[in-house]
């Protein structure tokens, strides 16, 4: 979908991206519960407001480490997700992980390794460490979710949208033009795309151990590369091809 936008730019994507998750969660919202908006937001707590609050932040940093550090190096950082959130479950949660979680996520970093080994680089401190904020943020996030489980979560998403899609509104305030193709991508990014993953994370996240739920992430590193190569029309590596069958192959045995 970023692929075939034609002239918005990352800052502009986050605010339209963000109005069309804050509308559709919002109706999914009302039309699941049949409660009144205000009220399952008020329902969420403080729990609520700091893990929007994080997953707001995450999606900030998300957008800085991917302009400022090369896509390989982003996203490899990012993928320690898993890993920092096995950490704070165990010492927040005291969750303990089996010894065939913790090889699946080992081999699935392995795939991941391989498909971007070939991208890495120095890059900009700046936005390695931007990466690496973003993954400690969502794996907070994940926590929050986890450990009250109890409370319907996805009103959080509406606050999360609501941070960076402000605060991406106050650094392009003096120029919102968008195209109609771009914003009706952005709508199906947003709406669409990202709200239906985003719904089935916190849901995943009532049944799951927090590590588990955040494992299935590798998947998208896995099948990223190939939606493109498949709808865009760009060329595929073999070290992708490699790395995404070690990733799905190590994930779908966990399963």
């Amino acid at each position: 979908t970023i692929r075939n936008i034609e002239n918005a730019d990352a800052l502009l994507i986050n605010v339209y991206r963000s109005m069309a998750l804050i509308i559709s969660i919002s109706l999914f919202s009302i039309f699941k519960t049949q409660k009144p908006f205000f009220s399952q937001i008020y329902a969420i707590g403080w729990p609520g407001v700091w893990g929007g609050v994080l997953l707001g932040g995450a999606n900030i940093f998300f957008l800085q480490a991917i302009t400022n550090t090369s896509v390989a190096n982003a996203l490899f950082t990012i993928s320690a997700i898993p890993f920092i959130t096995a950490l704070l479950a165990f010492v927040i949660l005291k969750e303990k992980l089996q010894i065939i979680t913790i090889l699946t996520m080992v081999c699935a970093a392995s795939g991941v390794y391989i498909m971007f080994s070939s991208g890495f680089s120095h890059g900009q401190v700046y936005g390695n460490i931007m990466a690496l904020l973003t993954a400690i943020l969502f794996s907070s996030f994940a926590i929050i979710a986890r450990k009250y489980r109890g409370i319907d979560m996805i009103p959080t998403l509406i606050l999360g949208g609501a941070i960076s899609g402000l605060i991406g509104l106050l650094m392009r305030f003096d120029n919102l033009g968008i195209s109609q193709n771009d914003l009706l991508l952005c709508f199906l990014l947003g709406g669409i795309l990202s709200g239906a993953a985003n719904c089935g994370f916190i849901i995943a996240s009532r049944y799951l151990v927090a590590a588990e739920v955040t494992l299935y992430m590798f998947v998208e590193f896995a099948l990223g590369p190939l939606w493109v190569w498949i709808f865009a029309n760009e060329k595929i590596t073999l070290e992708s091809l490699i790395g995404g069958a070690i990733i799905m192959l190590s994930v779908a045995t966990r399963s």
